[in-house]
């Protein structure tokens, strides 16, 4: 996941006085989930006695996407901070980053997943056939015949898994008793 940008050393940082920390240069703002159901939460990076992660709010910290962006408001009062910070804001913007993303068309699916997919496939199905079919039962080639692909639209009403994926093999089972 993508977290804030490199914390510059106390000299280089901006709107800050002389060796003065700025409460903002120690939060780290983490982005986790799969878009549109990303999350962002506050860590903070220093080992501070005194800024800690309660003293900052995060406004829509649900429901993200990538390229959004959240609003991180210092919540504490700026006049309490000790001597050696000094606040240059009270409130910053950072861009959601780093959340995994649905599958919106087939033609996201990529050779090697394809690869994956047939394989594992292959794998759940001769396992399936080798532990139900006892006795005489004879299974032939699985051929591959293709797949199904389902991606919910976000005009739906339907509240159900968003991707959905079947692969279809066909192979004909003989009975060598007859």
């Amino acid at each position: 996941m993508k977290k804030q940008e490199e914390k510059k050393p106390a000299q280089e940082q901006k709107n800050t006085s002389k060796g003065k920390k700025d409460p903002f240069d120690e939060l780290e703002v983490i982005f986790a989930g799969i878009a549109p159901y990303g999350s962002a939460t506050i860590h903070i990076t220093e080992n501070s006695s005194y800024i800690k992660e309660s003293d900052f709010s995060i406004e829509n910290a649900a429901n993200l996407e990538n390229g959004e962006k959240v609003k991180v408001v210092f919540t504490k009062d700026a006049s309490s901070l000790p001597k050696e910070y000094k606040l240059s804001q009270m409130e910053a913007e950072y861009e959601v980053s780093g959340l995994f993303e649905y599958v919106t068309t087939s033609e996201q699916f990529t050779d090697e997943f394809w690869e994956k997919v047939k394989a594992d496939s292959v794998k759940q199905i001769t396992t399936y056939a080798e532990n139900e079919y006892v006795g005489s039962a004879n299974m032939g080639e699985l051929s591959y015949v293709g797949y199904v692909y389902h991606h919910q639209k976000p005009e739906s009403e339907y509240s159900g898994v968003e991707n959905l994926l079947f692969v279809i093999y066909s192979c004909l089972i003989t009975d060598s008793a007859d």
